[in-house]
């Protein structure tokens, strides 16, 4: 069988000292921008005076739609991250391979995410009613409806942050 690649610590720290500290900075940079791109459970911050103003309700009706298209942000972030192999070597090899399939993922992902945008926005009861209960209508489907138009902004953003990463342009991110 195949022997199962390994990495040791030593590799990069000699003497106590890191060898090239720019490996560890490129590490920490990339798992920080990681948290909100690959990891969709981001938690959404609601300022302590609206929620007393609004009250907790509120607060629910905005997470019951914004968890919804949480969900959605799924679909591009597996698909992404499934490319950047792809995305990595033709940076290296191919900048002009690179760009084309950059433009070529973006078609699949605003063909996939425009779709998804109407319905949920045509649909946007019978979504919340099945996945939050009637107790958060129409108040939840009218702020999916809001926030429903952030989606295909999302999964374009989601191709483009590797596709920089990529080219070793994270800073600009």
């Amino acid at each position: 069988g195949r022997a199962i690649p390994q990495w040791e610590a030593s590799w990069f720290i000699r003497a106590r000292e890191v060898i090239d500290p720019t490996i560890w900075r490129e590490d920490l940079y990339f798992r920080e921008t990681t948290k909100y791109t690959a990891y969709r459970d981001v938690v959404e911050t609601v300022t302590a005076p609206y929620a007393m103003a609004q009250g907790n309700l509120a607060v629910g009706w905005y997470t019951t739609a914004y968890k919804y298209l949480d969900g959605l942000n799924i679909l591009p972030s597996t698909f992404t991250l499934a490319l950047f192999p792809v995305l990595s070597r033709l940076a290296a090899d191919s900048p002009d391979a690179l760009m084309r399939s950059f433009r070529k993922s973006l078609k699949y992902l605003i063909v996939i995410a425009m779709p998804l945008t109407v319905l949920s926005f045509v649909y946007a009861d019978f979504i919340i009613l099945v996945f939050g209960g009637p107790q958060f209508l129409p108040e939840s489907a009218i702020a999916l409806r809001l926030v429903i138009g952030f989606l295909p902004l999302s999964f374009i953003n989601n191709v483009a942050h590797y596709v920089l990463i990529a080219l070793n342009q994270q800073k600009y991110l």
